[in-house]
């Protein structure tokens, strides 16, 4: 076996140098070295080295000094991550947010709370957004714009959720709208006998951009003569 340096036979032992110096007993590790206490002298005999109480401790104390300098450093830096996040002009996945939220919750970032509001709001939006994925439902559009009224996002704190927030608020108050043409659309195109025109008339993607229910409808009905929505009217 090949011996280990200094430093990483005290690491290996920093719990068993505490529980032998709460014991009347010398421990064995099976990693061939022993922790013997005598008295108040505590001795470390590791592949015939004798290591003394003060020198184990201060070797430890070293290694307890780097992990804080470490510590703090990995702190700073998520700290710093938050605030860069939290700014930017673009939203960034929930993935990669509760990513950086478990690393702010290890080392006890002091902006925690400023991520845990940006998450907070994240989710009420794309629970939101989850809306657009379906076909129009008025009681549950009603539902979600009642929630995004309800957020107060400073724009100068979240930036880009303040602006997704307006946004998914407009896709909402239009749905039905948008919904009821490419409906319509739908309906009508199907009296058309040739497949290029009528699919050229389908071509209108860029009408409903942000409208995922709607893009998908439109791709169906290129493919499907036989596709077809369910005629709504809006209220004016």
């Amino acid at each position: 076996m090949k011996p280990q340096s200094f430093n990483q036979v005290s690491k290996n032992v920093l719990k068993l140098v505490k529980d032998a110096l709460s014991s009347d007993t010398a421990c064995i590790h099976p990693s061939y070295y022993a922790i013997v206490k005598q008295f108040d002298t505590l001795t470390l005999i590791y592949n015939g080295q004798v290591l003394t109480t003060q020198s184990l401790q201060d070797s430890l104390n070293q290694i307890e000094a780097e992990n804080i300098t470490r510590n703090e450093l990995l702190k700073e830096g998520v700290e710093l991550e938050i605030k860069e996040v939290t700014r930017m002009n673009t939203i960034i996945s929930y993935p990669f947010l509760q990513s950086i939220q478990s690393r702010a919750i290890l080392y006890d970032a002091s902006n925690l709370d400023l991520l845990n509001n940006y998450m907070m709001f994240h989710l009420q939006i794309l629970t939101a957004k989850l809306v657009l994925t379906k076909p129009y439902n008025k009681a549950e559009v009603d539902a979600q714009l009642n929630v995004l009224k309800k957020l107060i996002i400073d724009r100068n704190v979240y930036p880009a959720l303040f602006e997704e927030k307006e946004d998914v608020e407009w896709l909402l108050n239009n749905y039905c709208e948008k919904y009821e043409e490419v409906a319509v659309l739908i309906r009508d195109t199907k009296v058309l006998s040739d497949n290029d025109s009528r699919n050229e008339e389908l071509n209108v993607d860029y009408l409903v951009k942000g409208f995922p229910f709607l893009l998908d409808a439109l791709a169906k009905a290129r493919t499907d003569r036989n596709f077809s929505l369910e005629i709504i009217h809006c209220e004016e």
